[in-house]
């Protein structure tokens, strides 16, 4: 759903960042924020804040309310489909992160596995072949 809002101020110039929130009062207060769009009718121009958080007690972190800088395409090429894929991608990728699953990262630098343990031991020693038969495996380009 899209929400619009119309808010006279008086003109700040440019904009760079915002902070947006709610109170936390009353049932099922907290909402999922793509992004605020504010369309600046003095200058014609428009600034876009990308969250693609929740702002909700329950849910993400906690939080309700986010402090969102500008997103400038100029100065952030290709930021603004990053951000709004970040969740979908955490929710297909966080399995591997889970209880019980070795991870090993395979260094090209170094030329061997670096390896996760279930109990959150590090083997950094760059061993030269894989312990653990066929697990996932993530590429680090140093």
């Amino acid at each position: 759903q899209t929400d619009t809002f119309a808010v006279e101020a008086v003109h700040l110039g440019h904009l760079y960042k915002i902070v947006i929130g709610h109170n936390g009062l009353g049932s099922g207060n907290g909402w999922f924020l793509d992004k605020v769009v504010i369309k600046d009718p003095v200058t014609d121009l428009d600034y876009t804040f990308l969250c693609h958080r929740w702002l909700d007690e329950g849910q993400d972190d906690g939080n309700i309310a986010r402090e969102l800088t500008v997103t400038d395409d100029s100065m952030f090429p290709g930021r603004q489909e990053l951000e709004l894929k970040r969740e979908e991608t955490w929710a297909a990728e966080k399995w591997k992160f889970q209880k019980g699953n070795t991870l090993q990262f395979y260094n090209r630098l170094i030329r061997g596995f670096i390896c996760l343990s279930p109990d959150s031991r590090v083997n950094a020693l760059g061993d030269k072949k894989s312990k653990y038969g066929k697990v996932f495996f993530m590429w680090m380009y140093a």
